[in-house]
């Protein structure tokens, strides 16, 4: 282990202790002020994967919609699929 990443982990472990034997009050405190500050990367993460399902959802929507009403190309975009041109 790099001598960085032991003293990392040691800091880390003490702040974990030290946080873990406070009163219920100073915990509550201590867990707040946390939430608070990353909340907003919770909601901008909760944004990006909304809006990354959402494209795999028309991703979806799109090879379904392929498939449904095209039998006239149908070998071809079987053909396609199986060697992964257009779709994965």
């Amino acid at each position: 282990m790099k001598p960085l990443n032991l003293i990392t982990l040691l800091l880390f472990i003490a702040g974990a202790a030290w946080a873990l034997t406070r009163s219920d009050g100073t915990v509550r405190s201590i867990q707040n002020s946390y939430f608070a500050i990353i909340s907003p990367f919770l909601k901008g993460g909760s944004g990006i994967e909304k809006k990354a399902f959402a494209f795999i959802d028309e991703v979806e929507h799109s090879k379904a919609w392929v498939f449904q009403g095209n039998e006239m190309f149908s070998p071809f975009l079987v053909y396609c699929t199986q060697q992964k041109l257009f779709f994965s």
